[in-house]
């Protein structure tokens, strides 16, 4: 009779050493959710510097090869160029690490990886979101200091042309 017992206890043990963290699971997802909300971010930098880029294109040769303001317009139409190609890359690392942790998350959920494994693989992908965020944020403070000297410079260019 005792042996009847004996799978059902196997597996109730077995079933109790499962080592899925609940606490780390909510907080992959909190974590996943928070970086999800970087994206519309860098989306919206990304158009705000084609907007200006924009702007910039359509200069007059006038400002362009001016004496006085060429050198700072061609300074920061560089700038703004070189801040729109990070900003891109920045936002290719966010969609791949929402991806990642996208996967991990279900991939934990549906116990496909052992804890270990998970936090091993969380530790990179947050590290990482951490990184792209924190990018994103000096890169929209590089944008407002660029766009505020473009502003600068054109009010002064149109002051010294209007003399």
């Amino acid at each position: 009779m005792k042996l009847k017992f004996f799978p059902l206890a196997i597996f109730l043990f077995l079933l109790g050493c499962d080592d899925h963290d609940a606490a780390l699971l909510e907080k992959m997802k909190t974590d996943f959710s928070e970086a999800t909300q970087n994206l519309p971010d860098t989306e919206n930098l990304q158009k705000q510097l084609t907007d200006l880029q924009t702007l910039m294109n359509a200069a007059p040769d006038e400002l362009r090869n001016s004496q006085n303001f060429g050198a700072t317009f061609s300074e920061l139409s560089s700038k703004i160029g070189g801040l729109g190609m990070k900003t891109t890359a920045m936002q290719s690392q966010l969609l791949d690490m929402d991806e990642r942790m996208a996967a991990l998350i279900s991939n934990y959920e549906s116990k496909k990886i052992s804890t270990a494994d998970a936090k091993i693989e969380y530790e990179t992908a947050g590290s990482g979101l951490v990184e792209a965020a924190g990018g994103l944020r000096q890169a929209e403070q590089e944008f407002d200091v660029l766009s505020t000297e473009y502003a600068k410079m054109m009010a002064s260019w149109r002051a010294e042309i209007e003399k």
